[in-house]
């Protein structure tokens, strides 16, 4: 809208419903499906469904208020209406503000809805004036703003970041995994909460706009978190255990555990998560762990004690002692950092690790 230009300028109202679904008249909705030409027994069989469940009907625009063109080729666009959800697009001439008073005030009359004036938005293009603003504002008595920031949840301006799409389904999923008590939930609330809130709430923004994949992994962050909590919170996903009644859910998971660890291996940080002789750390080979067995009285337990005094290098003459003499080349190619990050697991299947 901001960008629209044209000789007598362009402005889009937003309305705001009062309780929109619990002031529906069907009788009248009923008249408008009949009037508009729908079978009679089709529009009655509507009827029983909304108005047992409620569906909010919606604004009628005549045909003598202009719209707007996003090209000279686009068709001209007047309204969008879902539910309770709608704008109007017109001119800024007193005829078309003044047919759409009436048309509302008509279809409030009619239908049983109110307009919540104080809550229904304006917004301008660039070439109407200050002036002109505060006429059309006053005149409707609703509040002008430079855009409208959001439609159907999502929002109406991009720039060059998208934290605008990202913060809109962040507060979604914020607002109802703070209502749940999720340590309080049953097995199957937990399933719930992954399923329904966690993935399908993103699911229309998705279709809609080209998420950022650092957003993404956020969302798959917290599923993992909510698994996590019930299933292995002191371990991994690598050392968990199938446990005592899981959900479907956890087994089909679960399930899978034997193929990751087929090319799942630790890439050594500062050595004192991985075990020598039981964990998958060594790259290149068939299952990653080591074949020799361990010497009786033999004191190593973690990959940390075959370092050098300082932590930086193999202790060269340590693995060779212990390990057959293709497990110590293996060994020693392994680079060690000289900075104190964890180890991690990664997959040795592919180059990134993922």
């Amino acid at each position: 809208m901001k960008n629209f230009r044209n000789r007598n300028g362009n402005f889009t109202l937003k309305l705001d419903m009062f309780k929109a679904y619990d002031r529906v008249e069907w009788r009248f909705l009923e008249k408008v499906l009949l009037k508009i030409g729908f079978d009679i027994g089709w529009v009655g069989r509507v009827m029983l469904f909304v108005s047992s469940l409620g569906v909010g009907p919606k604004v009628m625009v005549k045909n003598s208020i202009c719209g707007v063109r996003v090209s000279n080729r686009a068709p001209m666009l007047s309204h969008l209406l879902y539910a309770d959800d709608s704008i109007i697009f017109a001119r800024t001439r007193s005829e078309e503000a003044r047919e759409i008073k009436r048309i509302l005030t008509v279809y409030e009359r009619a239908s049983g809805q109110t307009i919540s004036f104080d809550k229904t938005t304006i917004c301008f293009s660039k070439s109407v004036g200050a002036a002109k603003r505060t006429e059309l504002a006053a005149f409707f008595g609703v509040r002008f703003v430079e855009y409208q920031d959001r439609y159907l949840s999502l929002p109406t301006v991009i720039g060059r970041s998208k934290r605008g799409v990202t913060e809109i389904i962040r507060e979604k999923l914020e607002k109802k995994l703070q209502g749940w008590r999720g340590s309080l939930l049953s097995r199957a609330g937990r399933d719930v909460l992954i399923k329904a809130v966690a993935q399908s709430i993103p699911t229309y923004s998705i279709s809609v706009f080209k998420i950022p994949s650092s957003f993404c992994d956020d969302i798959r962050c917290l599923s993992y978190r909510v698994i996590a909590g019930k299933y292995f919170p002191n371990s991994s996903f690598i050392e968990s255990s199938l446990g005592s009644n899981p959900s479907y859910t956890w087994r089909s998971i679960w399930k899978a555990k034997s193929v990751v660890l087929q090319g799942a291996r630790w890439r050594i940080g500062d050595r004192h998560k991985v075990k020598i002789w039981t964990d998958p750390w060594i790259l290149n080979t068939q299952k990653g762990r080591v074949l020799s067995a361990k010497p009786e009285g033999c004191n190593l337990e973690w990959v940390s004690d075959l370092m050098a005094e300082g932590g930086c290098m193999w202790d060269a003459n340590k693995v060779r002692n212990f390990f057959l003499p293709f497990e110590v080349e293996h060994i020693l190619k392994i680079k060690l950092s000289s900075r104190n990050v964890e180890d991690i697991w990664f997959w040795e299947m592919e180059k990134d690790g993922f």
